[in-house]
């Protein structure tokens, strides 16, 4: 039983392609027969240019627009349904085409635009319900710098996707985009940001239209009056840097040690050393320099420090708990009395 159902396949699929070919020479025959100019439609492939590439993405249009593109370029250039389904192959994209190299009975001759369209439909198609989508539509806000025009159209692409894609008359249709279009507005005016959408609250438009218009107006004044602002913010900061620095802001520069002008303080030459008096303290020995006035606390003799003394390092410390009899220096300078010959005397911390 499968191997009757594979070869009924089989044989299908020979079908479709011999009735793909006789269509296809049917079509070329009548072109032939009508005059020159009438009728025929030259093949040309440059056109794929008009379309652009598509890869899935949530910013790009839908799967049933970029099909429709196809279809629309493909009747204008005169193609066959093998270029149909070529050209949408090489212009798919990123996951677009990920997902149909997975898909390997599209490679095959009988393949048409309409399986791609199910493949991708199936892949790239939100699932989302109208009523899913007119939440949607209800919590949509502009964003930061985002025009009105802009905003109004991303309004607009949300409000026809709200509309049921069930089989309705002419009458039911018209009447569904009617009210798609209101709910539309009011999502509009409820997500325009700043003060932009509080004039259309307090005077509510008529149409979608009104609605856009009066928004960009809004939005127009709105930018000059901030251009002006700016403008005068500008020229007042100018002002105050001219009665600051007068000097300075009128094309001179002005020193502030000598207050010439021309040079800035930094490159002035007063108050700065000449250069044969740093070339005289550079060359000044080390024995011209000035030596410490005052006697060392260790060793009692003049000319170091004691931290400098030779004699601190080699002598004993003793505790002054030790020493009674010795008056100290009450800032804790060792001995009172003379300098000191014997340890040298520290105050422990139990003394």
């Amino acid at each position: 039983m499968e191997k009757r159902v594979e070869q009924l396949e089989t044989e299908l699929k020979k079908l479709k392609v011999e009735y793909n070919t006789l269509m296809e020479s049917t079509a070329a025959g009548l072109a032939d027969k009508t005059k020159p100019g009438e009728g025929k439609v030259k093949r040309d492939m440059s056109m794929q240019a008009l379309i652009r590439p598509w890869g899935g993405r949530e910013d790009e249009e839908s799967v049933d627009n970029f099909l429709k593109n196809i279809e629309m370029v493909a009747s204008c250039g005169g193609w066959t349904e093998q270029d149909k389904t070529l050209i949408c192959r090489l212009k798919l994209t990123g996951a677009a085409a990920t997902c149909v190299a997975g898909f390997p009975t599209l490679l095959e001759p009988t393949a048409t635009l309409e399986d791609y369209r199910r493949i991708l439909k199936d892949r790239f198609d939100p699932i989302q319900s109208s009523a899913e989508k007119l939440l949607q539509l209800n919590s949509v806000g502009q964003w930061a710098g985002e025009k009105v025009k802009e905003f109004a159209d991303r309004c607009r692409k949300l409000g026809e996707e709200t509309i049921p894609n069930e089989a309705m008359s002419m009458l039911e249709m018209e009447w569904a985009r009617k009210q798609a279009l209101q709910v539309t507005l009011a999502a509009f005016m409820k997500g325009l940001r700043g003060e932009i959408g509080l004039p259309l609250r307090y005077h509510p438009p008529n149409s979608f239209k009104e609605a856009v218009e009066a928004a960009t107006r809004i939005e127009s004044a709105q930018s000059q009056v901030t251009y002006q602002s700016e403008v005068r913010a500008v020229q007042e900061g100018r002002r105050e840097g001219e009665r600051r620095y007068p000097a300075t802001t009128t094309g001179g520069l002005t020193c502030f040690r000598c207050q010439q002008k021309g040079h800035c303080a930094r490159e002035c030459l007063r108050g700065r050393p000449q250069p044969s008096q740093a070339r005289n303290l550079q060359r000044r020995p080390n024995d011209a320099k000035p030596k410490f006035q005052g006697n060392c606390y260790v060793c009692g003799q003049s000319g170091h420090l004691a931290r400098n003394c030779a004699r601190r390092a080699t002598q004993v410390k003793v505790c002054v708990c030790q020493q009674p009899n010795i008056e100290q220096d009450p800032k804790g300078r060792g001995p009172m009395g003379g300098p000191p010959t014997g340890p040298e005397s520290f105050q422990g911390p139990n003394c």
